[in-house]
């Protein structure tokens, strides 16, 4: 799935406690990564201390669903795990985006962040 991003947000710490980054189309199409920052030993049990991934609406969303991710200067593009893949309803969500430079290194601070411990995971802007 290809999405043009109209709108970017993103957020090092949110009113829940979640390294938090959206993106929104101009026709309301949405792409909504959350990870929490502080997960509780429930939340680890019941395999919710990931990464939460959304795509358009809740029925639409899962944990842990991402098999690889890269990021560009203009461009993210996540490849999605079989279980992602299944909860999303496509293999992948590549995104592009006209932040400026300033605001594009901030949110890939915050992504680098999210994706702490990721193995495949390449900032190659």
């Amino acid at each position: 799935m290809l999405l043009q991003a109209s709108e970017c947000y993103y957020h090092p710490n949110d009113e829940n406690e979640c390294l938090t980054v959206g993106f929104r189309t101009e026709d309301d199409q949405y792409f909504l990564l959350s990870r929490c920052i502080h997960p509780t030993e429930q939340d680890r049990r019941l395999g919710l201390d990931g990464i939460h991934l959304e795509l358009n609406d809740q029925r639409y969303s899962c944990y842990d669903g991402i098999r690889s991710v890269s990021v560009m200067p203009t461009c993210i593009r996540f490849d999605l795990s079989e279980q992602g893949a299944g909860a999303l309803q496509t293999q992948f969500i590549e995104i592009t985006h006209d932040l400026p430079p300033e605001r594009s290194h901030q949110m890939r601070l915050i992504l680098g962040e999210m994706f702490t411990g990721f193995q495949r995971y390449a900032d190659l802007g």
